[in-house]
């Protein structure tokens, strides 16, 4: 349903610079949504959990069963096909339903690999949160 939504396009006014002011307008409205989308979803899956597991992991710190380190990478790499796998299906969908007037390999990947680094921004932005607050709704 969102996909049919943005898939609608303003109507043309006949004045070239208005329809492409319009136009750039409405692919940055997107860019910006997709942006906050995947970096929310990529947060919030990492924040509620860390924060469950936190006293886990400081007790098991403290008794020195294992470091930080390998703690932290093992946790990353379990997030990372998840980090792949979901901006990938959501930019499949989204490129060519609304930006499909630009359909370029390059252009395709461009977009991709923006939207996986911001995924990736939005769990080390959730790993940060939850190493800094012991409280969910003060993390949130």
């Amino acid at each position: 349903m969102w996909c049919l939504f943005l898939y609608t396009k303003p109507a043309n006014t006949g004045n070239k610079e208005s329809d492409e002011l319009r136009n750039v307008q409405t692919i940055c409205g997107l860019f910006m949504f997709l942006v906050l989308n995947q970096t929310s979803g990529a947060l919030y899956s990492t924040l509620y959990p860390f924060i469950l597991e936190r006293p886990v992991f400081l007790r098991e710190y403290a008794n020195k069963s294992y470091k930080a380190l390998p703690y932290f990478l093992s946790k990353s790499l379990f997030d990372l096909p998840f980090q792949i796998i979901m901006p990938l299906c959501i930019s499949v969908v989204i490129y060519f339903f609304t930006l499909h007037e630009q359909q370029s390999f390059e252009k395709f990947l461009i977009f991709i690999l923006t939207l996986i680094a911001t995924a990736g921004y939005g769990t080390s932005m959730g790993f940060l949160l939850g190493c800094i607050f012991d409280n969910l709704a003060t993390a949130m």
